[in-house]
């Protein structure tokens, strides 16, 4: 009986994983894990010259885990590049030439059920979304990747011919044919890289002065309406990204030597977030850096960007264009397409497009350079697998400790109890401003209210997340209640420093003002809520803090709009 290979089940995991969602939900993710750990024990120890500084990168990353704020947030996703450094060592070991056919040939498939499942199912963040949600930037990585593959491919000279090559060609322009249709400019990036690519290793460089030419030609002659188009220009004001990067730097410089810790992104992020003029300045938080680069500095510090990036070069052994097979072409040019993205977004967390990237890898490499490699002994490497088993599957268990207390806390009417219940996700999630943040109203509906508790909850909240405007005017709240009414009236104008439609706050000033004899100030409150809400009421609120900060208590607007007319007769007399 013919026994199964591990590069044919790793393949598996691939391409089984990556039509159901890419692996991106915890529970698959951890089975697919396990799966891997188990194929990696049944493997001998890998031999290869990237498993040095492999092993000095996954070092100084777990350093940084141990070392930040949340270490048990960071094991997962600690766990997850451990285990996909170990599935490209394992399948690297084994892989043979009819691997990389099987690879090209379910890179394509895919390409096949994504690029469909695009037009059939509708996403509920962008309409084609499809089978990998929640953007549809995922799925486009995978069809750029296969366009490329297919380009690397055909290009050769003793690429597929016949059935096999008009297959290649149809399905090549259905997937640009996407690209274009969902307007992704990454997408275009990572074939114009691919293409690039592809001139260079054959060596044309007329086509290559041409192709740059055309290009530079059709920027300046096209309708502007198509270029703004595939541009889009009419979405320029919800593009962040930049100001994503520039907030990624600034935590990398933050803490330049060990990092955030691996997944601990938006807490750096939340300390650097920037204001959007839409309807609340604040209401976007961002848990990725859209940079694998900014990302890794982030998260490592610059000491691990460095060696994350010394692995992926010596990971790399392309062969030259003269002795390439075709899938090694095919490889290459994936990877390039592949590699574009990176650049600007996080495509690698999601695990099965991990996999995708280090199975491209695999299929590149040159057989013939083994110089240096580099291995681990049996023993050794038996108690790597162990730890990495271990680890897959006990990361996400304080996540889901974490969500079953969210559930409890929902269902529980006690306000004691809801205290209890709240209290200990926190000890696992120290730095979690929203875990904080309950925990402080639940001690104000505990009867008598706990005020002093809240208040230090509150303050622990407001130090991780600087720029939510709910903290401010909490504290305010509080503050009337001990009667410190001028520390309320700074603390609302802190608020709305921060959101200027912070609706309710103006309404609790202009009550405040009103009680200390400013009617004119009142007033003038009073007609600037009104105008807000005007131009608020008809934009969508996309959070609940922005549905916190554009509410309007139209009662108590009412009943505080008593205040013209005191202010009339107070006139008349």
């Amino acid at each position: 009986m013919r026994t199964l290979r591990a590069p044919t089940i790793l393949l598996g995991c691939l391409f089984i994983g990556l039509p159901i969602g890419g692996l991106r939900d915890p529970l698959l993710w951890t089975a697919t894990a396990a799966l891997i750990w188990l194929v990696a024990l049944a493997s001998p120890a890998p031999r290869s010259p990237s498993l040095k500084f492999w092993g000095l990168w996954l070092g100084w990353a777990l350093i940084s885990v141990l070392t930040c704020d949340q270490p048990l947030k960071s094991f997962y996703a600690f766990s997850r590049w451990l285990t996909l450094i170990a599935f490209f060592h394992v399948a690297a070991a084994s892989w043979e030439e009819r691997d990389s056919t099987r690879w090209l040939a379910g890179l394509a498939a895919c390409a096949l059920i994504l690029g469909s499942g695009t037009l059939l199912l509708k996403g509920t963040v962008h309409p084609m979304t499809g089978l990998l949600p929640p953007y549809y930037n995922y799925t486009v990585f995978v069809e750029a990747a296969f366009f490329a593959a297919a380009l690397g491919a055909l290009g050769h000279k003793d690429g597929p011919a016949g059935g096999a090559r008009w297959t290649l060609l149809g399905l090549m322009a259905f997937v640009l044919s996407l690209i274009v249709k969902t307007r992704s400019r990454s997408g275009l990036a990572a074939i114009a890289a691919a293409v690039l690519l592809w001139l260079i290793r054959r060596g044309r460089s007329r086509w290559l002065a041409w192709s740059l030419l055309a290009l530079a030609a059709a920027a300046v002659l096209a309708p502007s309406r198509y270029a703004a188009y595939l541009l889009k220009l009419d979405m320029s004001a919800w593009f962040t990204r930049p100001q994503i990067w520039a907030a990624a730097l600034k935590v990398a410089a933050e803490h330049p030597l060990l990092g955030e810790g691996l997944g601990n992104f938006e807490q750096g992020f939340l300390r650097h977030n920037f204001p959007k003029g839409w309807a609340t300045n604040y209401g976007f938080s961002a848990d990725h850096a859209h940079s694998e680069i900014l990302e890794m500095a982030a998260a490592t510090g610059w000491v691990g960007l460095c060696l994350f990036l010394t692995a992926w070069f010596y990971s790399l052994r392309p062969p030259s264009p003269q002795t390439a097979r075709p899938t090694q072409e095919a490889a290459l040019c994936a990877l390039a397409a592949m590699a574009m993205p990176c650049l600007f977004d996080n495509m690698l967390h999601m695990p099965a497009l991990g996999m995708l990237f280090l199975t491209a890898l695999i299929c590149a490499q040159s057989r013939a350079q083994s110089t240096g490699a580099i291995a681990m002994g049996n023993s050794a490497w038996r108690v790597l697998c162990g730890f990495g088993l271990v680890l897959s599957l006990a990361s996400y268990v304080p996540q889901r400790l974490a969500d079953r207390a969210w559930t409890r806390y929902g269902l529980e009417a006690d306000p004691t109890r809801r205290v209890a219940i709240i209290s200990q996700p926190i000890r696992l999630f120290p730095a979690d401003y929203f875990l904080r943040e309950t925990l402080a109203r639940a001690w104000l509906d505990v009867r008598p209210p706990q005020t002093k508790r809240a208040l230090e909850e509150i303050q622990t909240a407001a130090r991780l997340n600087p720029t939510n405007a709910l903290y401010p005017v909490m504290q305010a709240t509080l503050a009337l209640e001990r009667g410190q009414r001028q520390a309320a009236l700074l603390l609302l104008n802190r608020g709305l420093e921060l959101e200027p439609n912070y609706l309710g706050a103006r309404l609790l000033r202009a009550e405040l003002w009103a009680k200390a004899g400013k009617k004119r100030a009142a007033l003038r409150e009073l007609d600037e809520i009104t105008k807000r809400h005007e131009l608020l009421r008809d934009l969508p609120p996309f959070s609940a803090y922005d549905r916190t900060i554009i509410y309007l208590d139209k009662p108590r607007l009412a009943a505080a709009g008593s205040l013209r007319k005191f202010s009339k007769d107070a006139a008349r007399h």
